[in-house]
């Protein structure tokens, strides 16, 4: 069966098919699989659990892996036993950010929340969108606003501005993590006062056609997402989180 992809109704994430994870891939295939990805934002491959060594070659097919900065391994097992619901994109530790992320459901669970990013810059109110203009933010998780981790002694990452031109569109996204930044030349006030504004706005976005959407965690689902266009998000309902709802992560940084 010849790779294909299947928009969902809105234009915003496709569904792709006739490629399994194990698989090896032409170079049309992964040009085609990358094309897919800056058209559509995100795609979701439906099948079976793979390992983590079948995760990581996969990922070697569409890019340079990244190391998580971390562990000093090409992935990680997230066990999230927290309740996280922010908005963020990944790679923001990293210079530079990571191209794509890549999760793969080990258990079924809590959904994922993504966001056109895009569409978060086109519809944003002006007085808001003047704001971030030549705001930029570095990050660390020391500046935790929600989700609380162990300290650590590394530098900061960044500075990243909110707002950046993806490199093959040439069109303005939002980039940014919301729980873990600091936004540059601002007292601490403002720089929370400007974040809780934005994630206020990302969260009347929440349902709106073309610009949000919703994908349930089905064990062996896995999300492919251009990290460069689109934020993602833990549950809508805290309560609903599931006592192990575990995700392998790998990124790239370069096709």
């Amino acid at each position: 069966m010849a790779i294909s992809f299947h928009p969902f109704v809105s234009g915003f994430g496709a569904l792709v098919d006739g490629v399994a994870l194990h698989d090896e891939l032409s170079a049309a295939e992964i040009a085609a699989i990358h094309s897919a990805i800056v058209r559509y934002g995100f795609l979701l491959h439906r099948g079976a659990v793979i390992s983590a060594h079948d995760q990581i070659r996969w990922t070697q097919r569409l890019g340079t892996p990244m190391d998580d900065g971390r562990e000093g391994k090409l992935y990680k097992i997230f066990d999230e036993r927290f309740k996280f619901s922010y908005w963020h994109c990944d790679g923001t530790f990293h210079a530079p950010p990571a191209m794509l992320s890549i999760q793969h459901m080990l258990v079924g669970g809590a959904e994922t929340q993504l966001m056109n990013g895009y569409e978060a810059i086109a519809r944003m109110p002006r007085a808001l969108a003047r704001q971030l203009e030549g705001v930029a933010a570095t990050y660390n998780l020391q500046y935790a606003r929600k989700v609380r981790v162990p300290p650590t002694n590394a530098p900061d990452a960044g500075p990243f501005p909110l707002v950046s031109r993806h490199p093959a569109t040439g069109r303005p996204s939002l980039y940014l993590n919301l729980n873990y930044a600091k936004l540059v030349g601002m007292s601490a006030d403002a720089s929370e006062r400007l974040l809780g504004d934005l994630e206020y706005y990302l969260h009347t976005l929440v349902g709106v056609d073309g610009v949000y959407q919703f994908v349930p965690s089905v064990a062996g689902n896995t999300l492919v997402i251009d990290n460069r266009s689109v934020l993602h998000c833990g549950p809508i309902d805290p309560a609903s989180f599931p006592a192990d709802r575990r995700i392998q992560w790998t990124g790239t940084l370069a096709a």
